[in-house]
């Protein structure tokens, strides 16, 4: 079953079987070569043990009966209909067997080689091997989503580089999901991230995003690999440096060691090379991988905020396999205000999921925790009892101003019934005697963790990371002042 969705997985990336065929290496070079942009000519090179495959498939990149050169692009051409045309470095019926094709121009230089050496390198098959045992779940869709927007299939590996096809990944950088979203660029493409749910983690909604950006940035400079460049570093900033250094091609560009920070100069090649690779894993020595099943699904409209638990039961599956299909849900709920939500469950089940759903009454489908407001409490005790933020409260209860609630009344709590009060609750007084209103400073206590401190005060981890320039671990010391952006709401 495993070797089955490989075998289909390879054939989306190619118009024939150019996959099959004998395996005989090839004893000489063809003469029509191209030489690599900014790189070297297509010479056997003795650059370590996996030369001999490098060089033999760089020696076949060019379709001598394309008739185009090197430097086009039949992309541009192909009026961006939703149908592929495979430009000049793509492979047809003259491909040597056993080598994949590709519908961007491949590149193989310097430091295309340097990264196809580490990908095969002890360190770096590791977690090479890791991105390729998941691609099965997620790449297919992205190949599919690609080719609708009219774009590259072999787009889809950039995916790849970015989060190893992990729709969790999570960066220094506060980038997130399959396709490695900033916050703003998510939201402009149309990806909602709030306390509920993170959209820039849906493989789905973010491959259709990239695809959307990628274009952009394909009409602004006319080159795949400036377009990509653009998508790691900011398309302004890649605009500035070919203008600061008068090119319009990337590798040139990248010959200037200032131009771009070094994460986007190897960005391009990094790219390439895991391409490669993934394309032909055997040829490059990954024999023993154990891929992943495709994920496949069917989607379901819930017209309230609904426990996943009710979701998996209706469904007749598990809550864990519900998470996992749909990985933007950073609650136990679908989020409020949302609805209807479309929400996936397993390929088959959708018939029995509206037909149980139907019978669950619809007071039973979610029960908030309800708090009865004490004399002398605030938002912020509230929350820190519970464990919860500030503004899932407020959005919750219709609270326009944190600071304005009275005794007496009873508020519902994002967290489900019975849940029990935190053992630190008492302490949150004490707690606050070390908030600063002018400032927002907190002075972090004995036992304190980043997650118990983002939930009091309803702010994220990446951003408590992100203000005090904490490390990636988040590790913080007892006695450290933290600042809080959101200590402004609270009473002192």
């Amino acid at each position: 079953m495993k070797k089955a969705v490989l075998t289909a997985l390879l054939l989306v990336f190619t118009a024939t079987s150019v996959y099959g065929g004998s395996a005989t290496r090839l004893s000489y070079a063809p003469h029509h070569v191209s030489r690599a942009l900014g790189g070297n000519s297509c010479e056997r090179s003795s650059e370590g043990p996996y030369s001999f495959p490098l060089w033999e498939e760089l020696c076949i990149i060019e379709n001598p009966a394309s008739g185009h050169g090197t430097n086009q692009q039949s992309w541009q051409n192909a009026n961006h209909t939703g149908e592929l045309t495979l430009s000049p470095y793509s492979l047809h019926k003259n491909s040597a067997p056993g080598v994949p094709s590709y519908d961007i121009p491949l590149v193989v230089n310097k430091r295309v080689r340097y990264y196809l050496r580490y990908f095969q390198s002890k360190k770096g098959r590791k977690f090479f091997s890791r991105w390729l045992e998941r691609s099965p779940r997620y790449l297919p869709m992205a190949v599919e989503i690609l080719r609708e927007e009219g774009l590259p299939e072999d787009l889809a590996f950039i995916a790849m580089i970015e989060s190893g096809f992990n729709p969790h990944a999570y960066s220094s950088a506060s980038a997130v999901g399959v396709w490695q979203f900033m916050p703003r660029t998510g939201r402009y493409f149309g990806l909602d991230s709030n306390w509920w749910v993170d959209e820039r983690r849906d493989p789905e909604k973010a491959s259709r995003a990239a695809a959307k950006y990628l274009k952009i940035l394909y009409k602004r400079f006319n080159s795949w690999e400036l377009a990509a460049a653009s998508y790691n570093a900011g398309e302004g900033r890649v605009a500035r440096a070919l203008k600061k250094y008068k090119t319009d091609d990337y590798w040139e560009l990248v010959k200037h060691k200032r131009s771009l920070k070094l994460e986007t100069r190897d960005y391009v090649p990094k790219f390439m090379a895991a391409m490669m690779i993934a394309k032909n894993p055997e040829h490059y020595g990954f024999t023993d991988i154990d891929y992943e099943e495709p994920v496949y699904y069917d989607k379901a409209l819930v017209n309230q905020p609904t426990d996943i638990r009710v979701i998996a039961r209706a469904a007749e599956t598990t809550a864990k396999e519900i998470r996992r299909l749909n990985p933007e849900l950073k609650r136990w709920l679908t989020p409020p205000g949302t609805t209807p939500y479309e929400i996936r469950i397993p390929e088959g089940n959708l018939a029995t999921y509206t037909s149980n759903m139907e019978k669950i009454p619809k007071g039973k489908r979610l029960d908030f925790h309800r708090h009865k407001i004490l004399s002398g409490q605030s938002l912020w005790d509230i929350a820190r009892a519970y464990r919860t933020g500030i503004k899932p409260i407020m959005e919750l209860n219709n609270i326009k101003n944190a600071r304005k609630i009275r005794a007496g009344k009873t508020l519902m709590i994002p967290v489900r019934a019975g849940t029990k009060i935190a053992k630190n609750y008492k302490n949150t007084k004490k707690t606050r005697r070390h908030i600063k209103n002018a400032k927002g400073m907190y002075t972090v206590k004995r036992g304190d963790t980043l997650w118990d401190i983002s939930r009091a005060f309803g702010v994220g981890i990446s951003d408590l990371k992100r203000w005090n320039k904490l490390p990636r671990s988040g590790k913080i010391k007892t006695g450290e002042r933290l600042y809080l952006k959101e200590a402004r709401l609270i009473k002192k």
